[in-house]
C-alpha cells in the first residue's frame, strides 16, 4: 500500500496510506470471510458495496481540508488500490477453496519462473528488445525463453504433485463429504499452460 501510495502521490494525487492499506486488507479478508455456498450475485453486491464505500470515505477524509478539487481523482485511486491490492491478490484464496495449497503455490512458482528464465535467456541470447520506451532491459529472446521455462517448470512440477495424494486436482462437495478428484491430464498440457501462466505474467509486469 505505501509502495503504491508512493506511486500515485508522485504523479499529484494525494491519496491517503491509512484508507488504502485497510481498504485493501479489509478486501481480501472479505473474500476469505464469505461463506462458500455463498451465490455470485451477493457476492458481487457485497464487494461492490464495499468498493462504493472506499470511495465515499475517500471523499468524506480529502474535502474535510476545505477543498473539493481532485477529490473524485483521490477517490477513483482508493478504489484502484482496493481492487489491485485487496482483492485481486484474494483469487488465490478464491482459487485454494478447491485446490491443494501446493496447487496455488505452483502457480505462483510457474509465474515467477518465467521471470527467472526470461532473465538468464535474455542475457545469453537476447538481440531483439521487447518495449524499448517501458522496458530497455527485457528482449524477444527472454520472453520466449521464460515462456518454455515456465512451460518445462510446470511439467516438472505436474510430474512431481502427482507422486502425492490431493495435490494436483480439486476438490468437489458433496451434501455429506468434501472429495478430491485428481486431474487426468497428459504432462504437455501442463507446459501448455505454464506457458500461458508465464505469458500473462509477463504481460502483467
Amino acid at each position: 500500500s505505501r509502495e503504491l501510495c508512493a506511486i500515485l502521490q508522485a504523479e499529484g494525487i494525494q491519496i491517503d496510506v491509512k484508507t488504502t492499506s485497510i481498504a485493501s486488507v479489509t478486501a481480501c479478508a472479505t473474500i476469505y470471510a464469505l461463506p462458500y455456498h455463498l451465490g455470485s450475485p451477493t457476492t458481487a453486491a457485497i464487494i461492490v458495496t464495499l468498493i462504493a464505500g472506499v470511495f465515499m470515505v475517500s471523499l468524506v477524509k480529502y474535502s474535510r481540508r476545505g477543498r473539493v478539487q481532485g477529490a473524485v481523482m483521490v477517490g477513483a485511486a482508493a478504489m484502484f488500490a482496493m481492487v489491485y491490492l485487496g482483492f485481486l491478490p484474494s483469487f488465490y484464496l478464491a482459487i485454494r477453496r478447491s485446490h491443494s495449497a501446493w496447487l496455488v503455490a505452483g502457480i505462483i512458482f510457474v509465474c515467477k519462473s518465467c521471470d527467472i528464465g526470461a532473465y538468464f535467456t535474455g542475457r545469453a541470447l537476447g538481440r531483439h528488445k521487447l518495449i524499448p520506451w517501458l522496458s530497455p532491459g527485457k528482449t524477444w529472446e527472454g520472453l520466449l525463453g521464460g515462456i518454455v521455462f515456465a512451460g518445462l517448470v510446470a511439467m516438472g512440477l505436474a510430474a512431481l504433485g502427482q507422486q502425492f495424494d490431493e495435490v494436483i486436482g480439486f476438490y468437489t462437495r458433496y451434501p455429506d463429504k468434501r472429495a478430491f478428484i485428481p486431474f487426468d491430464v497428459p504432462l504437455w498440457l501442463y507446459g501448455c499452460a505454464g506457458g500461458l501462466i508465464g505469458a500473462l505474467g509477463q504481460l502483467g509486469d
